[in-house]
């Protein structure tokens, strides 16, 4: 199994959690990889998932209606997120992770948007992390 972080094309910043606890509902945001926690993610069963037993998923925010990632229970994931070699990472319907208004900032929403080749806040590194 493949531990790594899910680090931007910038690679100061990586998908983490809002205080880094790994409970359902959780969103997913932008954070400096220098930060603590910047969660160690792993990939199986063609989704991403981290401890424990959470996978990368979807919800539909309340306010303005766009959707953002948060930590789903991974027995009830019905959305499948897979990596494609241009360091997008997209589901079945072609929607790309990426980050809300494209800044690279800590804090940025992590959302999901129609996928647009060369787009910088689409591509992601795989970094893998030594356990």
């Amino acid at each position: 199994m493949q531990v790594f972080i899910l680090s931007a094309k910038h690679k100061e910043f990586a998908i983490g959690l809002d205080d880094g606890e790994a409970e359902h509902g959780k969103k997913a945001e932008l954070k400096e990889v220098a930060d603590k926690p910047t969660l160690k993610w792993l990939m199986y069963d063609r989704k991403i998932h981290t401890f424990p037993k959470r996978t990368l998923a979807l919800e539909p925010k309340e306010d303005d209606g766009k959707v953002k990632l948060v930590l789903q229970d991974s027995d009830k994931i019905e959305n499948k997120f897979y990596v494609y070699p241009d360091g997008s990472i997209r589901n079945k319907a072609g929607q790309a992770i990426d980050i809300e208004d494209s800044k690279f900032e800590p804090g940025a929403d992590i959302v999901l948007k129609p996928y647009e080749a060369g787009k910088e806040s689409q591509q992601w590194l795989l970094v893998t992390r030594l356990q």
